[in-house]
């Protein structure tokens, strides 16, 4: 019981930080410059403003890629550009969504 008791407050921390990887930051401005906001999930995060259609860099964590989508929901049957390094420049924005995940 003593040790459970110990080893349980080691195990618990390690798991919430295995969580907390950011695995992609999107920008609102060129040169990863204003508005960022840092991916932890590998979920699918539908914008809103300031980043709704004005995602203009992105820096992907190396050993992940990132999808920037131009429908809410990140449907891969729609259309999505794919990152897998840093972006300084990405023109014009149509971005509605955006999910990271492992590189393949």
């Amino acid at each position: 019981m003593h040790l459970r008791t110990l080893v349980l407050p080691i195990l618990v921390p390690s798991a919430a930080l295995a969580q907390r990887i950011v695995k992609g930051t999107i920008y609102n401005g060129i040169d990863n410059q204003g508005v960022k906001y840092e991916i932890i999930t590998e979920n699918c995060i539908n914008l809103r403003k300031p980043l709704l259609d004005e995602i203009h860099s992105i820096d992907v964590t190396e050993g992940f890629m990132c999808r920037i989508y131009t429908e809410r929901g990140c449907d891969d049957e729609g259309s999505y550009r794919e990152y897998y390094e840093t972006e300084l420049y990405i023109p014009g924005g149509n971005a509605k969504a955006v999910k990271c995940m492992r590189a393949e």
